[in-house]
């Protein structure tokens, strides 16, 4: 081998070494990413689950498994948009993958892409033959698109086989809702749920009730969705909810604050919760009740009644509430509370 040669041989090794390096550099740094992510996600801290879950896709962008973990997070925190088009990217790498497929129906759905919907249900059928879903998927677009008819099809052709199946008995109710036959569709469930507590059909009844202003049959339903589903906090807000509607401000406070220590840290929760302060007025809350209450909260929490405070008129007790926090260094977890903080101040002339 000729010097000339020989040196060039040694250049392309080191270059090849080099790849090779890289390569294992960027596929660990995606895995402890990844892992981050998952470690993250698992102890519901959705906003760092996402960043870290970024990263790791920066490095390797060709990994399924991280598209899916993405996918999940971004369901998780609502992004339907972002869940969609992470599962969609599952599909490109993992063309069997059933979570991804059933998923993107349900997913599509949401997000008003009913050709997409009926194209991944098409996949899932021939995947999973005996799986149900995809039909009540392809009939629930076709209500969507205002084929109540091909809706009501799918949604019989499912319980021709299995009458107690809950999506399509959802459907059935959903095309009957739509011709205008809220009682039907209303008695139709009642029917279905007379030995069952699901809360699918609960939730839809209960929009019918809402729907067709039946208010004593809607509080009714809330209340036995309510306990069906204790650990749902959004749930647990819409039977607070109507506790104060009907009077009942103890029973009501008193889902509130336990919903509070489940979810302590959970930004939205705490602003749906002031929302439904909110729309009870000043008398949701007693000055003594939001001082009391606010003392043994998370910072988050804190930061809800102090919002409270705020909106009614109560700004001294929102400073209170937060005591230091302005001039602690700003972080995630105490923004909402530095805003309130703010907020009092401004409104107290400062």
């Amino acid at each position: 081998m000729t010097p000339f040669r020989s040196r060039s041989f040694s250049v392309i090794m080191a270059l090849t070494l080099l790849g090779c390096s890289l390569s294992g550099t960027r596929d660990n740094n995606a895995a402890s990413a990844a892992s981050d992510a998952s470690i993250a996600f698992q102890q519901g801290r959705n906003a760092e689950a996402l960043k870290a879950i970024h990263k790791a896709l920066a490095a390797r962008d060709d990994v399924s498994d991280y598209w899916l973990l993405l996918a999940r997070i971004s369901t998780a925190s609502r992004d339907m948009a972002g869940a969609f088009a992470a599962y969609e990217n599952v599909i490109v790498l993992d063309r069997a993958n059933i979570e991804a497929l059933r998923l993107l129906c349900q997913l599509g759905l949401s997000i008003n892409a009913l050709d997409k919907v009926d194209k991944y249900a098409d996949q899932l059928l021939l995947l999973t033959p005996g799986d149900p879903l995809p039909l009540v998927m392809k009939g629930s677009a076709a209500l969507q698109r205002g084929d109540a008819s091909t809706a009501m099809k799918f949604a019989d052709e499912v319980l021709a086989t299995n009458s107690q199946d809950h999506d399509a008995q959802i459907l059935k109710g959903r095309v009957l809702a739509s011709r205008g036959k809220l009682a039907a569709a209303a008695n139709y469930l009642e029917g279905v749920l007379a030995d069952a507590n699901d809360g699918a059909r609960l939730t839809f009844l209960m929009q019918l009730y809402q729907k067709a202003g039946d208010r004593q049959s809607y509080q009714r339903t809330v209340e036995r969705l309510a306990s069906v589903k204790p650990d749902d906090a959004e749930v647990q807000l819409v039977y607070a909810d109507m506790l104060y509607q009907i009077g009942q401000p103890v029973a009501a406070n008193t889902v509130v604050v336990a919903q509070m220590r489940k979810h302590p840290n959970d930004i939205g929760l705490a602003a749906k919760i002031v929302d439904v302060w909110l729309r009870q007025g000043p008398a949701a809350l007693s000055p003594r009740q939001i001082s009391e209450q606010a003392a043994t909260a998370s910072l988050e929490m804190k930061s809800a009644y102090a919002r409270f405070a705020n909106e009614v008129g109560r700004p001294r007790i929102a400073t209170a509430i937060l005591g230091d926090v302005d001039g602690a260094e700003a972080s995630v977890a105490n923004s909402d509370a530095k805003a309130a903080q703010a907020y009092a101040l401004g409104l107290q002339g400062q």
